[in-house]
């Protein structure tokens, strides 16, 4: 469909701005996990990432059990990292399978920390 108004005469939408959020609490990280993602993950890898308004990036992927799945899960997440230059991030553990909970966060935990970025929680 195609405006018979010239473009100055046209109606324009304000830019959307992303929100921003303050988590000054784990529970305040638990709390915004929903809002961001549009729903409540279950058996999950959550990460947020913090820094300049419009830069950062949240991410949910399924939690593997295998070890060479989850090792493919916290090379992915890092990479993104990087590649996004988030400086800070947040990462929850949607499951009540402690032992993979801690598998991955140990793994993801550590690639995290040789790239130098800040792990500002890790929750489970």
């Amino acid at each position: 469909m195609t405006s018979s108004q010239p473009p100055s005469e046209r109606p324009t939408q304000p830019p959307t701005r992303p929100s921003t959020f303050v988590a000054r609490t784990p529970t305040d990280l638990i709390a915004i996990v929903p809002v961001v993602l549009g729903f409540h993950p279950r058996e999950s890898v959550v990460l947020l990432t913090f820094g300049t308004p419009g830069a950062a990036f949240h991410a949910r992927v399924d939690l593997p059990v295998g070890r060479a799945e989850q090792e493919e899960v916290a090379d992915v997440l890092v990479r993104a990292v990087v590649a996004n230059h988030a400086e800070r991030v947040a990462v929850l553990l949607y499951t009540d399978d402690e032992e993979v909970a801690h598998t991955q966060f140990a793994l993801l935990l550590g690639r995290l920390l040789d790239r130098r970025v800040e792990v500002i929680d890790v929750l489970r």
